[in-house]
This record gives structure tokens, C-alpha cells and sequence, in this order.
């Protein structure tokens, strides 16, 4: 029987986990650009500090077309992966910029 390498990131998980770091950016307030800085905060949050963890999520993100970078360290949101947050969006509107 074969474990899986630590650390690997499973395609099923990775989209749940994406869909969490993304909640919980509108849950602040951001529905169109985030900076890095508070990417990595709300990263942190949801799967750990470690320097590794934090490069892994945000390529991970970014492979899956959840964020889109714009400008250094600046990223665009893509709420269209997460059709329910988009709707949510709608009828709020955004309560926080960069």
C-alpha cells in the first residue's frame, strides 16, 4: 500500500480549499483585488504560516484560476469559480478595497 507524499495537494481538496480562502476573502470584505499581504493573512489562517504552505496555496490558486495576478502582489479575485459567493457579492456589493 502506497501513503500519500505529505504535502501533496489533492485536485477534490484543492478546489474545496480554494473555495474556503476565497469565502473568507468576501467574508472581509474583498470582492475584486486582494494584495498579497492579505492573501497570505487569510491563507495563514485557514492552512497554516509556514512560508511553504503559503507559496503552495497561492500557486494552487492561481493554477485553478481563482485569483489572477494584475500587478506585483496585487491579485484579482475570480468569484465566476464560485458561482454562490458571485451571487452573494451581487446583492451586497463590496465593502472593502485594496
Amino acid at each position: 500500500m502506497q501513503r500519500k507524499k505529505e504535502g501533496a495537494v489533492n485536485s477534490m481538496n484543492a478546489v474545496t480549499v480554494c473555495e474556503q480562502i476565497l469565502t473568507a476573502l468576501v467574508k472581509q470584505g474583498y470582492t475584486y483585488q486582494i494584495s498579497r499581504q492579505e492573501l497570505t493573512k487569510t491563507i495563514m489562517l485557514i492552512r497554516g504560516a509556514d512560508e511553504r504552505t503559503i507559496k503552495k496555496w497561492i500557486k494552487v490558486l492561481e493554477t485553478f484560476n481563482y485569483i489572477i495576478p494584475i500587478a506585483t502582489n496585487i491579485y484579482q479575485l475570480n468569484l465566476q469559480k464560485t458561482p454562490q459567493l458571485l451571487n452573494e457579492i451581487i446583492q451586497q456589493g463590496q465593502k472593502r478595497l485594496l
